[in-house]
C-alpha cells in the first residue's frame, strides 16, 4: 500500500500525542467483554433517544399541526442519521490513520488481510473534534457540550419533578402548589442523580448495557400503555372530525409567528433525536461491525415511529379536549404528556413514573461531562492518571449545581428551556461538528490513504450532503435571531 511520506509526521504530531493522554479518550478494544452485539447497540441507541421526546413530542405537534409535525420530524430523523453516519465514518478514519501511521513508522510491510477502517479503539467526540478541527474546533466543541449536557440535565430533572408533584398530589391531600412542591422536590432529585453519579462513575458506556436493557425494556411497557389508554380514549370519545387545527396547528396569517413555531418545534425535535455526543463510543464495541449500520437505521427509524405514533393519536384524542386534567380524563393535552394521564383510572401514576426513567442516564451525562471538561481545562490530570476520588466530587457537584439553578429558574419555561438547548447546543452538535468532521477526515483520507473499501464510510458520501447541513444550520440559527428583532 503506497502512503503519503508525511503520514508518520502527521502520526507523531496528533494521534501519538493524544493516545497515551489516558484510556478515557483512546480504549484498545482487546477485551471481549466490552463488545456488544447489534442488537444490543440497538437498543442501547433507540434508549437514548427516546428519552423527553414522547413526553414532549405530542405538545409541539399541537402547536404546529400533524402535516408539518410529521414533516419537520421525518427530516429531523434524516437529519441525525445523517449527521450520526458521518461521525461513524470519520471514526473508522481516524483508526484508519492511526493504524496506518504506525504501520509505517514501525516499517511494517502492509498485508492483504488488514482491514485499516476497523474500529479498533473509541475516539471520544471532543477528541475527534481536536484530531480533525483542532484547538478551536476542540474548544468549540466543549462549550456546546455544556450547553446541551447541562440543559439536557436541567430538562429531564424539571420534568420528574412536575411529574412526580402531581403524583404526590394524586395520592396526599397536600395543600402545597405545584411550584412549591416542585422547589422543594428539584433539590432531591439532584441530590439523588449526585448519588448515582459516583456509583456508575468506574463505567464505560458498553459496560452499561445491561442496565440500558432493563430500562429500555421497561420504557416500552410503559410507552405501549401510553398508546393503549390513548387508543381507548380515542375509542370512548369517537374519533373527532379531522380539521384546520388538527392538520396545521395554531398557525394563522402572521407569517413570523408561524415561523417561530416551527422553528422552535424543530429545535425540540433535534434535542429528542441529539445522540451524536456518545455515537464514536456507542459504535465502536459493535461486532459485527457490519451489522453497525443497520442497527443506527433501525434505530432511528424505530424512534421516529414511536414519537409520530404517540404525536398523531395524542392529537385525536386530546387535541380538542378543554377539560382540567385535574378533574377528569380524557382531558386537555399537556406540555408534558404523561400528566395528560392524571386522572386515568389506575394508569395515571404508573404511566407518569415515565419521565423518571430519564433519570438513568444523567450520571453517564455528567461523567461525560465531567471528562471532556476536565480534558479542555486540566489535561495534565488525565495524563497523571485521573482525577481522584476528591475531585471527581467537587467536578461532579460543579456540574450538578448549575443544572439545578437552570431547573429553578425555568420551571415555568419548559418549552422554552427545550427549544434553547436544541438551538444552541442541539444544531452545533448535531449539524455543525459532524459536518466539519467529516470534511476534514476525508480530506486527510484523499492524502494519507488509498482509496479502498470503507465499510463505515456514510451513505451520504458525496462532499455536498455536509456543505448542505451546515449551511442549513446556518441559516436556521440567522433566522431565528433575527426574528428576535421583529
Amino acid at each position: 500500500m503506497s502512503t503519503s511520506p508525511d503520514l508518520s509526521t502527521y502520526i507523531d504530531d496528533n494521534y501519538r500525542r493524544l493516545t497515551d493522554r489516558s484510556f478515557t479518550f483512546s480504549i484498545p478494544s482487546q477485551n471481549i467483554n466490552d463488545f456488544i452485539t447489534p442488537a444490543v447497540g440497538f437498543w442501547m441507541l433507540t434508549n437514548m433517544i427516546l428519552g423527553e421526546g414522547p413526553s414532549l413530542a405530542p405538545m409541539y405537534f399541537h402547536n404546529i399541526g400533524a402535516i408539518p409535525g410529521t414533516i419537520l420530524l421525518f427530516l429531523t430523523m434524516i437529519f441525525a442519521y445523517m449527521t450520526s453516519s458521518f461521525l461513524v465514518e470519520s471514526l473508522s478514519i481516524c483508526n484508519a490513520l492511526e493504524y496506518e501511521g504506525n504501520r509505517v513508522t514501525r516499517g511494517l510491510p502492509a498485508k492483504s488481510e488488514d482491514i485499516p477502517y476497523s474500529l479498533r479503539k473509541a475516539f471520544q467526540f471532543t477528541r475527534m473534534s481536536e484530531l480533525m478541527l483542532g484547538r478551536i474546533g476542540k474548544f468549540f466543541t466543549v462549550v456546546s457540550l455544556t450547553v446541551l449536557m447541562l440543559g439536557a440535565i436541567a430538562i429531564r430533572c424539571l420534568a420528574a419533578a412536575k411529574s412526580l408533584s402531581v403524583t404526590l398530589d394524586y395520592i396526599t391531600s397536600s395543600e402545597l402548589s405545584d411550584e412549591n412542591r416542585q422547589n422543594i422536590l428539584l433539590p432531591f432529585l439532584l441530590i439523588a442523580c449526585f448519588y448515582l453519579v459516583f456509583v456508575y462513575s468506574r463505567r464505560r458506556i458498553q459496560t452499561t448495557a445491561s442496565l440500558h436493557t432493563r430500562f429500555g425494556l421497561l420504557r416500552l411497557i410503559l410507552l405501549i400503555l401510553m398508546l393503549w389508554v390513548t387508543l381507548s380514549s380515542i375509542k370512548q370519545i369517537g374519533v373527532p372530525i379531522i380539521d384546520y387545527h388538527f392538520l396545521w396547528g395554531k398557525w394563522n396569517n402572521n407569517f413570523i409567528q408561524e415561523s417561530i413555531f416551527l422553528f422552535d418545534a424543530f429545535s425540540a425535535f433535534v434535542f429528542f433525536f441529539m445522540v451524536h455526543h456518545s455515537i464514536p463510543m456507542l459504535s465502536w464495541p459493535v461486532r459485527p461491525e457490519k451489522g453497525l449500520k443497520k442497527a443506527q437505521i433501525a434505530a432511528f427509524f424505530y424512534s421516529f415511529l414511536w414519537l409520530l405514533a404517540l404525536s398523531m393519536t395524542a392529537q385525536l384524542a386530546f387535541g380538542d379536549e378543554t377539560a382540567s386534567c385535574k378533574l377528569t380524563f380524557p382531558c386537555q393535552l399537556q406540555t408534558l404528556y404523561n400528566l395528560t394521564f392524571w386522572k386515568a383510572r389506575f394508569f395515571g401514576p404508573i404511566i407518569n413514573f415515565y419521565p423518571f426513567l430519564n433519570l438513568i442516564p444523567v450520571p453517564l451525562i455528567t461523567i461525560a461531562l465531567r471528562d471532556n471538561l476536565v480534558n479542555q481545562f486540566q489535561p495534565r490530570k488525565l495524563e497523571e492518571g485521573g482525577l481522584n476520588p476528591r475531585e471527581k466530587i467537587w467536578w461532579s457537584l460543579g456540574i450538578l449545581i448549575p443544572a439545578l439553578i437552570v431547573s429553578l429558574m425555568n420551571q415555568h419555561n419548559l418549552e422554552t428551556l427545550i427549544s434553547g438547548v436544541g438551538r444552541i447546543g442541539g444544531i452545533c452538535i448535531m449539524f455543525f461538528i459532524p459536518s466539519l468532521i467529516v470534511l476534514e477526515a476525508r480530506k486527510l483520507r484523499s492524502v494519507h490513504l488509498e482509496k479502498q473499501e470503507n465499510l463505515h464510510a456514510s451513505p451520504f458520501s458525496s462532499n455536498f450532503f455536509p456543505l448542505i447541513v451546515f449551511l442549513l444550520g446556518l441559516g436556521w440559527l440567522i433566522f431565528r435571531g433575527i426574528s428576535y428583532f421583529i
